[in-house]
């Protein structure tokens, strides 16, 4: 993950150990709100689900100094198909490195 002010990007590997191999790989940017809150409009879950037309949307949670994330990933319904696919999934992730100190360049310097 890397974070600008109110812009995130992810990028996210995950891969099945089931008997069906599948896989999400994708990056996607999006808002963070000033109390930590993230939303991802957009994730390419084809290659996961299977589902053509059912992209991933992701809301969620920085806290802890942003040191901990938790995410929901939900699909999004097509307008287009009558009996969409769905499905909804969630993970929490803890930095293992402490926040970087910040670099900005102030009035200051």
């Amino acid at each position: 993950m890397m974070r600008e002010s109110t812009l995130a990007t992810f990028v996210f590997e995950f891969k099945s150990t089931g008997k069906r191999r599948t896989q999400l790989r994708d990056v996607a940017s999006g808002a963070v709100t000033g109390l930590g809150q993230v939303s991802l409009a957009y994730l390419d879950a084809h290659a996961l689900s299977g589902a053509v037309q059912s992209p991933f949307k992701a809301t969620g949670q920085f806290t802890s100094d942003e040191q901990e994330l938790s995410l929901n990933l939900e699909t999004v319904p097509s307008p287009h198909i009558s009996d969409n696919f769905s499905a909804r999934a969630s993970l929490r992730a803890t930095a293992i490195t402490p926040r970087p100190p910040s670099r900005a360049v102030t009035v200051d310097q």
